[in-house]
């Protein structure tokens, strides 16, 4: 049974249930202010006035207004969730490794949190971004793309520098010198056989078992590696 640390998702889930406290509170707030802007107009106490046309058009455009914010705000919503729900199954893929693997969850960064990092008694230490995205993955002239089009954000440069934090971090606690496979894995989209960019190999989750198999790694530093995993458990 693979030994782990810290629960898969649980940093996207929290931050999904603020984001829907602010869509909530968003629209309370605009309903309010509609309620009472309808009760002063109808009261008559500015008719005839500047503020009477004034109330009007807010009471107008301020529903397309806030629709349109509530909308977008949705959408991030949906996409924290689903982002929750794709790291929850990158980490059923994980904690079913075997007894020579630690898995740990949801670790903080100054850059960030790591979805997942897993120490091997054999094939090292990776780390693991998680990303719940459609599509189909393609590299163009050194560019990660989603059906043709850039992704949001640098997905590697952000893995990049999770990778550079995390080697400080275990050769600062442990003294050993450690070479850190870096692993994007895409839980839903279709990503075909492409070459790593800066080292990142870029996968399907279909592919993140026999990833991990296949990769080498120096059997001494692996081993010194997994004597210190708790110790790096304690600290992460």
């Amino acid at each position: 049974m693979t030994e782990k640390k810290g629960v898969a998702g649980r940093s996207t889930r929290d931050m999904a249930n603020r984001r829907r406290q602010q869509v909530l509170i968003m629209g309370l707030l605009a309903i309010g202010i509609m309620i009472v802007l309808t009760v002063v107009l109808q009261s008559g106490v500015f008719r005839g006035s500047v503020v009477t046309v004034v109330i009007f058009f807010l009471i107008r455009f301020i529903p397309n207004i806030v629709g349109r914010q509530l909308k977008t705000k949705s959408k991030t919503v949906e996409r924290a969730w689903r982002g929750a729900e794709a790291e929850e199954v990158i980490a059923e893929i994980l904690e079913n490794l075997g007894e020579d693997f630690f898995v740990l969850h949801d670790i903080g960064t100054p850059y960030g949190n790591i979805d997942h990092i897993v120490i091997s008694k054999k094939h090292g230490i990776f780390l693991i971004e998680t990303k719940a995205h459609y599509g189909k993955v393609t590299v163009m002239n050194g560019e990660l793309k989603r059906n043709g089009e850039p992704f949001e954000k640098d997905f590697v440069r952000q893995i990049l520098r999770n990778v550079f934090w995390l080697k400080k971090t275990v050769e600062d606690e442990t003294g050993i010198r450690v070479w850190i496979t870096p692993v994007l894995v895409f839980a839903n989209a279709y990503v075909p056989p492409l070459r790593p960019i800066k080292n990142v190999r870029i996968i399907n989750r279909r592919f993140l078992r026999r990833t991990i198999y296949q990769t080498s790694a120096s059997p001494q530093k692996s081993y010194q590696l997994w004597e210190k995993r708790y110790q790096l458990a304690q600290i992460l």
